[in-house]
């Protein structure tokens, strides 16, 4: 299945003024898409957990084991391109080019980049979603450690499910997981290998975007 989100970057998309577009779809905690240029294009997944105003955002660097020596290429000046999902819109995507401007290892290693010039922003789902709440599970191949939650609006295409997390948990590492759910018209059994395309933490609720890789079955 194709990287959703890196898939609205190469759609038409309408430049929009930065900070009126950044802090209308852009909160804390967000799960963004970080595209170093290169000539690699190497990726990682990385959290925003801040910003000044016009100045700079703060991302956390990415995780070593997960994408090996990719902080080392984050040098201050690199150029690199910013995705996340907007999800408290009806589904749209955000992209916007800024650089870095520096790196802390202590006490948290954290990455500093230059605030947005211009902002793309374009329609991410070719579908409506529906409004529901309705409880599902979501576990790794292995089903061990499945996690209960609920679905809160859905499509033949994807859903946002929501699960209660402790403090110190910030989202799930996969990036790929299995949902499991009755479906709310047929009440058939669903399990549904999905992409995860976007992550928001909002006091004890970790909501998460999904793409299906197979529209459900009805």
């Amino acid at each position: 299945m194709p990287n959703t989100v890196a898939a609205a970057a190469k759609s038409t998309a309408t430049i929009l003024p930065r900070d009126h577009i950044f802090f209308d779809n852009v909160r804390m905690g967000q799960f963004v898409d970080v595209e170093i240029q290169n000539r690699q294009n190497d990726r990682f997944k990385s959290f925003l957990i801040g910003v000044k105003e016009s100045k700079y955002l703060i991302l956390e660097q990415p995780d070593s084991k997960r994408f090996g020596f990719v902080r080392d290429l984050l040098v201050e000046g690199q150029a690199i391109v910013i995705r996340t999902i907007c999800e408290q819109t009806t589904g749209e995507c955000i992209a916007f080019k800024c650089f870095v401007e520096g790196i802390i290892n202590h006490p948290q290693k954290l990455l500093f980049v230059s605030f947005p010039e211009n902002i793309q922003k374009r329609e991410l789902r070719s579908e409506q979603r529906k409004t529901i709440r309705y409880p599902a599970q979501i576990y790794m191949e292995n089903q061990t450690n499945r996690m209960p939650g609920v679905i809160t609006d859905m499509s033949d295409g994807g859903c946002r499910f929501e699960i209660k997390v402790g403090e110190t948990v910030k989202g799930i590492k996969q990036d790929n997981i299995y949902i499991e759910f009755e479906h709310p018209d047929t009440g058939i059994m669903q399990k549904v290998y999905s992409k995860v395309c976007s992550q928001r933490k909002v006091l004890n609720i970790v909501s998460i975007g999904l793409a299906f890789e197979q529209p459900l079955k009805v």
